[in-house]
Formats: C-alpha cells, sequence, structure tokens
C-alpha cells in the first residue's frame, strides 16, 4: 500500500533542480548562466525568420550606421572648436 502512495504523491516544487547532488552554484555563477542564457534567447530571436544573408547584410548595415554616427558626433566635435563660419578680412 505504501508503494501505491509514493508514486502518486506529487513532487515538490520548491526543490532545485541542485538538490540531489547537493552542491548549490554560488550566486555569481547563477547570475553568469543566466546571463548566457539570455543572450543566446536574444541572438535566437535575432535571427528568427531570417536567412543567414539578410542577417548578414542587416548587420553590415547596423555596423556602417554606426561608424556613420561615429564619424558624425567627431566631426561635429572639431566643427565646434572652430565656431563654424571663417571670416577674413583683407
Amino acid at each position: 500500500m505504501g508503494a501505491f502512495h509514493d508514486c502518486c504523491r506529487r513532487s515538490n516544487t520548491n526543490e532545485n533542480s541542485y538538490s540531489g547532488t547537493g552542491i548549490t552554484p554560488s550566486t555569481e555563477a547563477r547570475r553568469q548562466a543566466a546571463a548566457a542564457a539570455a543572450t543566446q534567447r536574444l541572438q535566437q530571436l535575432e535571427t528568427r525568420g531570417v536567412d543567414q544573408d539578410e542577417y548578414r547584410r542587416l548587420n553590415q548595415r547596423r555596423i556602417e550606421q554606426e561608424r556613420i554616427e561615429q564619424q558624425m558626433k567627431a566631426q561635429k566635435q572639431n566643427n565646434n572648436n572652430d565656431g563654424g563660419l571663417r571670416w577674413q578680412m583683407n
């Protein structure tokens, strides 16, 4: 009769998956694992439904846009030092 109750009993949902091994990972290790899983999920979501060639083109376009924005910032900073217009009086 006891064997019947053991197989029908609900499992304890509060137990973590490490309880069987007796080793609990540190908080930092859990954070790193969660961060790695999150980045992997984001990468998978980025490429879902997009073929590799299109993804490569989109990535190149994004990199090129970032490069242009950085050049514009640098150019804007250089122009601010000059004051914009130059006047020459002869």
